[in-house]
């Protein structure tokens, strides 16, 4: 088997590999939705993020009809980088504030 073709097969692989393990997620987080009785219609209020420092949060989903739903969700913000994002509504958001800055300066 030449260079390229082991290149071609392993990407292959990987490729097939990432799809396999996106679906398994999607399948746990739509089987997680599901126990909590959440169609994706609802109405969402996180409580506690405390400016994206904080390790777990109250989640209140509120359908348009029925009780609301809480539960505890943990934050995935593991980098300063990505707190600053958060900080800032999100990576768009810090990107155009970071080249409106650049070109004030310039």
């Amino acid at each position: 088997m030449a260079n390229s073709d082991r290149i071609e097969h392993l990407k292959r692989i990987f490729r097939q590999s990432f799809h396999t393990e996106r679906a398994e997620e999607k399948t746990s987080v739509e089987t997680l939705a599901q126990s909590l009785g959440l169609t994706g219609k609802e109405s969402y209020e996180i409580i506690g993020l405390n400016g994206g420092a904080a390790k777990m949060v109250t989640v209140v989903a509120t359908p348009e009809s029925g009780a609301p739903i809480k539960f505890e969700a943990r934050v995935r913000i593991d980098t300063p980088k990505e707190r600053e994002y958060f900080q800032h509504g999100g990576i768009l958001h810090y990107v155009l504030r970071q080249l409106a800055a650049s070109s004030k300066a310039a």
